[in-house]
């Protein structure tokens, strides 16, 4: 143990946390995927390749360390070109299941496996390796036969480019997001194999000495690639986290140079002149307050450079509230926020769905009954990612089969939801950025209260439209029609002047009662009277001021005198009804009698009106209530407010009957 531990502090600390770092950043790579979907056979394959990387950047490792035995040295390094075939086994593995999670083995795996496996059990037992040439640093080994060391290479040179020609034909038909994922995987292998060929096995086939201690650094890049592919950090393009990585280093090397000239320098040519105490700190305050805002320059460089396609975060927030507190119709919200989401994130397709059914749809249709399903997978205040779920769960299989990658929940303290946004994979096939879901997930609730207030300006709307349509009613069914009695009594002081001031007294009298009734229809004050209300005077004297001012002759019965209303509301409406049958009566009918009749049922009152003319017909009807005209259409709406039953009884020449059954 005590060689070993000396080994290790003889090394560069550099070149041994690198390796630290190598071994560490795979075991973690391949844990987070297996933990991530332990079933999903892309996730087991990555597990078993980083298990095999780090293993063999272990050995290769140990295999560096000088001061160990040279036995120890000599099986160390057969180990790692064993560990090298169990990693090249694990390679072709993973590039035959990876993305389609492809779990039939071909033929060809079988011959790799077979004799990977072999090869890996000849490097580790067979004595192929002998001493070249020990010094105080390094200790070096040859190959005793290169026969032997030629077939390693070219086994390994076959088994990597098989596997990443078998990757390369997957990326050549793959599109979008899978494209992607493939692409940054070929990349990541490519540049691993060429950098592991380049420093060890090419310079060895030709006889030169091995670099098998430098070889492991290679995996960083694979690393890097590889986790950005598979693993989906979601931060930023690949590109973007490299570039910036460069100019965060070049950042720190320059502040380091600066602090070591700026202090040498003072303290070289202006000792005497100043306190060099001073100096250091003065020199530590400029790096600590320095750094951040010389960061963020860089980084806002970076951006404008490598990240044209991108968007400003705060920007399209600030959009997308603009466009939740402007607009008030649920269409143009929905379609103003999709289009600004699909512009900036560069999303191919989208949908906007509320609770109440509505969708807006950028390519992305979704049926009732998916929409039903998609509700039962809410989850309120949290993006809910495909990728990030597990393969065999019901909800990843539901939003891979419609082609969504995300979901995006309204949250509603009232209920579950006030809807979602279903995005589908970005025109890229780049996956959606941590950046991303978290400005989906700030604006969610916004969208839930701008919902709130559409439904709430609705609702004030639809009050609006209702109260117009009330007075309307109200006035044709009950101050038109006194209007024209008012009329017709003008003509008859006209015909009669001995009669003019008698008649004067009751135009007099109507007018006020008009007055009074526009009142109450202009404000709805039909119900400020409280308390049984008993209306078969009011009914009685409508039938008398109709039959004073009209040819036709009018008969009033009732058989209940003392019958009481509780809701003045009741009371109003009927006398509606009643004053809209009769005018119907006076200008429609061409009847010479009708008959009103009043009594009591069951605990309602029956108000019937029926008479001798023309009838109704149908047809005609129709074509009035079209026109504007809404008599009977009114009488049925006025019925409905009162929980009262209308029915209308008509043939062409045999006059109608129209009965009203309401509640006392």
């Amino acid at each position: 143990m005590e060689p070993l531990i000396d080994s290790i502090l003889s090394k560069s600390p550099f070149y041994s946390l690198t390796h630290l770092l190598i071994v560490v950043s795979a075991l973690i790579l391949g844990l987070l995927a297996y933990k991530r979907s332990p079933h999903n056979p892309n996730n087991k394959s990555f597990l078993a390749l980083n298990l095999s990387l780090a293993l063999w950047a272990t050995i290769t490792y140990l295999s560096n360390l000088t001061k160990l035995q040279i036995e120890t040295q000599i099986i160390l390094n057969r180990l790692t070109f064993t560990t090298g075939f169990i990693l090249v086994i694990a390679l072709f593995n993973f590039c035959i299941v990876f993305p389609e999670r492809n779990t039939d083995k071909p033929f060809i795996f079988r011959i790799v496996l077979i004799s990977s496996a072999m090869l890996a059990i000849f490097a580790g037992s067979v004595d192929w390796l002998q001493l070249e040439q020990v010094t105080k640093e390094t200790v070096t080994f040859k190959p005793a036969n290169q026969i032997i060391f030629q077939m390693f290479f070219f086994a390994y040179a076959l088994f990597s480019f098989w596997a990443l020609a078998i990757l390369y034909s997957k990326l050549k038909k793959l599109k979008g997001k899978k494209h992607t994922k493939v692409q940054y995987i070929f990349l990541a292998f490519l540049l691993f194999v060429i950098y592991v060929f380049a420093t060890n096995l090419i310079p060895a086939f030709f006889g030169e000495r091995f670099f098998i201690g430098h070889t492991a650094f290679g995996s960083l890049i694979f690393i890097g690639l590889a986790s950005y592919a598979v693993i989906k950090h979601r931060l930023m393009d690949i590109r973007l986290v490299v570039i910036r990585s460069a100019a965060y280093t070049v950042l720190a090397v320059i502040g380091v140079a600066a602090y070591i000239l700026v202090v040498f320098y003072l303290k070289k040519y202006y000792e005497q002149l100043v306190n060099p105490d001073l100096v250091f700190i003065a020199a530590s305050f400029a790096v600590a307050f320095g750094f951040k805002p010389l960061g963020s320059l860089v980084q806002k460089r970076t951006d404008k450079i490598f990240s044209k396609g991108r968007y400003d975060f705060d920007d399209l927030l600030k959009q997308l509230s603009n466009i939740l507190s402007v607009h008030l119709l649920l269409e143009n919200l929905a379609k103003f926020l999709l289009s600004t989401l699909s512009e900036n994130m560069k999303i191919s397709k989208s949908a906007f769905v509320t609770k109440d059914d509505y969708q807006y749809s950028k390519g992305l249709i979704l049926s009732q009954k998916v929409i039903s399903k998609i509700t039962t997978i809410a989850q309120p205040n949290k993006a809910l990612v495909a990728d990030e779920l597990e393969d065999d769960s019901a909800k990843k299989r539901l939003m891979t089969d419609l082609g969504i990658e995300v979901l995006v929940f309204f949250p509603d303290p009232e209920e579950e939801m006030a809807g979602f946004l279903a995005l589908s994979e970005k025109h890229s096939g780049d996956a959606y950025t941590l950046q991303d879901l978290r400005l989906l997930e700030i604006v969610a609730p916004q969208i839930t209260i701008a919902l709130k207030n559409i439904e709430q300006q609705k609702k004030v709307i639809e009050q609006i439209v209702e109260e117009r349509r009330r007075i309307d009613q109200d006035a044709h069914d009950h101050i038109y029609n006194r209007l024209g009695a008012l009329a017709k009594k003008a003509e008859v002081a006209e015909l009669y002047p001995e009669e003019a001031k008698a008649t004067c007294g009751l135009i007099k009298n109507d007018l006020r009662s008009t007055v009074s009734d526009l009142q109450k229809i202009v404000h709805d004050r039909s119900d400020e009277e409280k308390g049984n209300l008993y209306p078969i005077e009011e009914l009685k004297k409508i039938c008398e001021d109709f039959e004073a001012y009209s040819s036709i002759m009018l008969s009033f019965e009732c058989s209940y005198a003392d019958l009481a209303i509780a809701d003045p509301k009741h009371l109003w409406h009927l006398q509606c009804i009643l004053e809209e049958c009769l005018n119907n009566v006076r200008k429609h009918s061409k009847a010479t009698r009708v008959a009103v009749g009043i009594k009591k049922d069951n605990g309602a009152i029956v108000l019937e009106v029926k008479d001798d003319g023309v009838g109704i017909d149908t047809e005609k009807q129709k074509q009035k209530t079209k026109n504007g005209h809404q008599g009977l259409k009114g009488m049925r709406e006025r019925a409905k407010k009162i929980n009262a039953k209308l029915t209308i009884s008509s043939n062409n020449g045999k006059g109608t009957a129209i009965m009203v059954k309401a509640p006392i």
